[in-house]
């Protein structure tokens, strides 16, 4: 057993991983989706809601220590598969549970369980290529049909509320992740192997070794400004909507409806990296989002934030599937182990910033205040997007 946790395993296809991914991210989504929603019902304000978010998200940032130590010690499908079985078995028992600190606890180990698995498939799915180039096309391909599931994980998630409240709804979602896992213990999945390199056990070293690396360095904040949107998205106007008297079932068709541009057009975005490169793409898309925070701020009505939300969507569709391809592009293929894990920290960052930072704006100055939040760090990370030196992917 111990050499089987130990060994690579041999690249076959990436269809497999397509398939459980699909799942987990079905699953996922409704978790995500509901989230906010189930800490309202039991009894935590806005403002405290958005804290317990962020300290799942610090948390998971803080475990993201131990990930390049688990890769190198045992393969991507393996951490994968465990992280999986033990994240379904959380989210039924977030179900099942109303006692606060007991529901915050199971919260923050459902994100330290995500990043495990996170980190573990994006790079087994990543060594499933041969090229950046075939990574490119598959991260396309991909992350179109994820973003389907994610399209409608919200959208079944509100319904299921509704219909058939909160337990069976997360027992809804514990199954598509259960699902998830299954699939990959069951088809033959075969990973490639790769020279590794003992700096993947050296926490400080994998971070000293990402930062001295500009480009890099700047990924880390086009990704946390994604997650920043993301964050508000997922935490935040769930809550807003629900304060303005919107019922579960359409706080899904809206959350819903804000993955749809990336489900119609992740795939056709990635291709044009290679024209435009990546410095236009993230500073235009981020200016967008830095106007449209602007325009919610002015407007202060809830009709405008859902339209202004759902059509910034298609600046996330450009935005989002070319991060991690631009992380991918900085390194060698033996480097990914060291540089992947402190890269993903910005999943966690980003949605710590956005859901500490909007909570603690709202407990200050009302909910208004928490566009102005936005603005004023998608301002930077605009700025920052500057400092890329053009390329073609």
């Amino acid at each position: 057993m111990s050499d089987f946790l130990k060994s690579p395993i041999h690249i076959k296809a990436s269809g497999e991983i397509l398939v459980s991914r699909i799942a987990l991210s079905m699953g996922t989504s409704i978790l995500t989706a509901i989230a906010s929603i189930y800490f309202h019902n039991i009894g935590l304000t806005d403002a405290a809601v958005g804290y317990v978010a962020a300290l799942g998200s610090l948390l998971a940032i803080v475990f993201t220590m131990v990930a390049p130590y688990l890769l190198e010690k045992y393969s991507e499908i393996v951490i994968y598969v465990v992280s999986g079985i033990l994240l379904s078995f959380a989210t039924i028992f977030l179900g099942l549970t109303k006692v606060v600190p007991v529901a915050i606890i199971t919260y923050c180990l459902t994100n330290i369980l995500l990043m495990f698995g996170g980190n573990a498939i994006n790079i087994a799915l990543k060594d499933t290529t041969s090229s950046k180039r075939e990574f490119t096309n598959l991260q396309g391909i991909f992350g179109s049909l994820i973003n389907f599931s994610w399209f409608v994980g919200p959208i079944l998630g509100g319904l299921a509320l509704s219909q058939l409240g909160t337990r069976n709804t997360l027992l809804l979602s514990g199954g598509f992740i259960m699902i998830s896992a299954i699939i990959i213990v069951l088809l033959p999945i075969h990973v490639k192997g790769k020279r590794r390199v003992k700096l993947d056990t050296d926490p400080l070293a994998n971070i000293k070794f990402y930062l001295s690396r500009k480009n890099l360095t700047i990924a880390y904040i086009q990704s946390l400004g994604v997650r920043l949107w993301w964050g508000y998205v997922w935490a935040f106007l769930p809550l807003f909507m629900l304060d303005n008297g919107y019922s579960p079932t359409s706080v899904g068709l809206v959350v819903g409806a804000t993955q749809l541009p990336l489900f119609l057009f992740e795939f056709l975005t990635v291709k044009t990296v290679r024209f435009f490169g990546y410095r236009k793409i993230f500073a235009t898309g981020f200016s967008l989002l830095t106007i449209a925070s602007i325009l919610m701020l002015i407007a202060n009505d809830i009709h405008v934030v859902i339209g202004v939300t759902i059509a910034c969507s298609l600046a996330l569709s450009f935005l989002e599937p070319i991060c991690e391809l631009f992380v991918f592009d900085q390194v060698d293929r033996h480097e990914e182990d060291m540089a992947y894990p402190t890269y993903y920290t910005s999943t966690f960052a980003g949605s710590l910033v956005a859901k500490l930072g909007i909570a603690v704006f709202i407990s200050l100055f009302g909910a208004r205040s928490s566009y102005a939040f936005l603005a004023f760090l998608f301002v930077f990370v605009t700025i920052s997007a500057l400092g890329i030196k053009p390329r073609r992917a």
